[in-house]
């Protein structure tokens, strides 16, 4: 068996969908309610199952853009919540999510090298004497007429 890079135990995520008077919650609904997840390294993994199951709130739990109400997430045998500014960004550049709706996951108004040249800003995953570089070959490789196209 391969050694997981990340390993999930007892998950948990409520939502509040009721409150009282004093606008605490009374009732939830358990989005997510004891999920264990072992990812190994160097897969590419899908996560399948019907609408409202709760594949995206696992995804976010997991990616860092919500918080679990229970439960643990391990990075290299490290817990994500008690990652140092370092190696918690170091983390948000290697996991990320990609949803299944193109039209909700793409900007309409880019093109896919914009899409991509943003993400290698964010992360500075390119030193800038690179970054030219790097991005004219991805424009390159791109463009309808490259040499990888048939279309022209």
């Amino acid at each position: 068996m391969q050694e997981a890079i990340i390993r999930v135990r007892n998950l948990q995520r409520r939502f509040p969908v009721k409150e009282n008077s004093f606008g605490r919650a009374r009732e939830f609904v358990h989005a997510v309610n004891g999920i264990d997840l072992d990812l190994p390294r160097g897969k590419t993994v899908g996560l399948v199952g019907e609408s409202g199951c709760g594949k995206t709130t696992i995804g976010r739990l997991i990616v860092g853009l919500d918080s679990p109400d229970g439960g643990e997430i391990f990075f290299n045998g490290a817990p994500v919540a008690s990652l140092p500014g370092r190696e918690a960004r170091d983390y948000h550049k290697k996991v990320q999510i990609i949803f299944q709706n193109p039209y909700g996951a793409l900007n309409p108004r880019q093109r896919i090298y914009q899409t991509f040249e943003e993400a290698l800003k964010v992360h500075r995953i390119v030193s800038i004497p690179r970054w030219w570089y790097t991005m004219n070959r991805f424009r390159r490789w791109m463009s309808p007429c490259s040499p990888r196209s048939s279309n022209c």
